[in-house]
């Protein structure tokens, strides 16, 4: 990924839009750096990420669940540092009913980051049915979701950023 946005012309794009997750938690530096670098002056950056207490319930059950920490200051002070303007910040949480664990097993394994070395057939499922039994209510599982959404601007009188090699 780093290489692609690198090769990138500095001031290229009016806008930049990224819809993420955790996989990308051992680039998020670069990305912080590299995506206001390519932002054309006027030019919008728009990131949604997780927030810090998504699926909190299941972190009992698997204690080594990835944790994405406070992103929502780390990203805001990341663009800011990156000379970016900071337009929107907002975050959100909310209850989310999954019919069964089947629905939550599923996002895991399309998640991997969000459990490493997840592994549902075995080694984790002691753990997930004790996660059943414990978060099943009469209408499903309930889980917190997360999000972040922020929106930078880079002003039109900024010099282009210099891109680090």
């Amino acid at each position: 990924m780093g290489r692609r946005w690198s090769s990138v012309p500095a001031c290229g794009f009016r806008s930049v839009i990224r819809v993420s997750n955790s996989s990308c938690v051992g680039t998020r530096n670069s990305i912080l750096r590299k995506r206001p670098r390519v932002l054309a002056p006027g030019g919008r950056l728009l990131t949604q990420q997780i927030g810090v207490d998504r699926w909190q319930e299941l972190r009992p059950f698997f204690p080594r669940m990835n944790d994405p920490k406070d992103l929502f200051q780390r990203y805001r002070r990341g663009l800011q540092e990156a000379g970016l303007t900071i337009v929107q910040a907002l975050s959100h949480e909310w209850k989310a009913v999954y019919r069964g664990l089947g629905e939550i097993v599923f996002l895991l394994c399309i998640a991997p980051w969000e459990i490493p070395d997840f592994d549902p057939l075995s080694g984790d499922l002691a753990a997930l049915s004790r996660a059943e039994e414990s978060l099943t209510t009469n209408g499903g599982i309930v889980l917190t979701e997360s999000l972040f959404l922020l929106e930078g601007w880079k002003s039109a009188s900024s010099p282009p950023a210099r891109s680090r090699r």
